[in-house]
C-alpha cells in the first residue's frame, strides 16, 4: 500500500507545480537604467552650418557684421561669395534646378530700387522689426526680366537685402544665368535673416 500512496503524492506535487503562476521579473529600477553616452557627437556634415556658410568662409568675412538666412530651401548651397573689404559682401545661393538668390550687405546707405509696376508683399522681421517689403514681378509680366528683391533692411551696422536672378546677373556677372525662387520662399528666407557674428548669450 505504500507504493500507490507515494505515486499519488508525486503526481499531486507535479500537478500543483504546473498550476502555479510563473514569476514575472520586476521592472528595472531607475538606478539600473542604461547610462546615456557622454561621447561627443560628430560634427555636422558640410552644408549643415547656419546660413550654409562653412567655418572656412566665415573666417574670411567675419570682420564684417555677417547676417544670413537661418531658413534656406532644400538642396540650396552657398555657391559663391564676394567680399569688398570693409564695405560690402554678397552671399550667392543656388540649387541643382538652377534657382538662385543672394543676400547682400552694404555698410553705407544704398538708394532704394525702382519698384514701379512690381507686386509688394509686406513682412515682419525678427531681426529688423515690422513693416518691410518684398518686391517681385507680376505673373503677367513674363516678357520682361523677372524682378525679385527686398527693400534694404537697416540696423546700426549697415543695410542688408535679398535679391533674385536679375540683380545677381547685374552685380555678379561671373555667375551663370539662373531663375528666381518663388515669392513665398523668398519671404521665408528674408524673414529668417539672423546675425551670425553675435555671441550666443546676446
Amino acid at each position: 500500500m505504500k507504493k500507490p500512496v507515494l505515486w499519488v503524492i508525486a503526481l499531486l506535487i507535479v500537478s500543483l507545480s504546473s498550476c502555479s503562476p510563473s514569476l514575472q521579473s520586476e521592472p528595472a529600477s531607475p538606478n539600473e537604467l542604461p547610462v546615456p553616452s557622454t561621447s561627443v557627437p560628430p560634427p555636422p556634415p558640410a552644408g549643415a552650418f547656419l546660413g550654409k556658410i562653412s567655418p572656412e568662409v566665415l573666417t574670411k568675412i567675419n570682420h564684417l557684421p555677417v547676417m544670413a538666412p537661418a531658413y534656406i530651401p532644400s538642396d540650396f548651397v552657398l555657391a559663391d561669395y564676394r567680399l569688398d573689404g570693409l564695405q560690402s559682401y554678397g552671399l550667392i545661393y543656388r540649387d541643382p534646378k538652377n534657382q538662385c538668390f543672394a543676400i547682400e550687405y552694404r555698410r553705407q546707405p544704398s538708394p532704394p530700387e525702382n519698384t514701379d509696376g512690381l507686386t509688394t508683399q509686406s513682412f515682419d522681421s525678427p531681426a529688423f522689426g515690422a513693416a518691410h517689403d518684398l518686391y517681385y514681378s507680376p505673373a503677367d509680366k513674363a516678357d520682361q526680366p523677372s524682378q525679385l528683391f527686398s527693400q534694404w533692411l537697416t540696423n546700426t551696422d549697415g543695410s542688408y537685402r535679398l535679391v533674385g536672378a536679375t540683380t545677381i546677373a547685374q552685380n555678379y556677372p561671373a555667375q551663370p544665368p539662373c531663375q528666381n525662387v518663388s515669392p513665398v520662399e523668398a519671404s521665408k528666407i528674408v524673414i529668417s535673416i539672423v546675425d551670425l557674428t553675435a555671441s550666443p548669450t546676446e
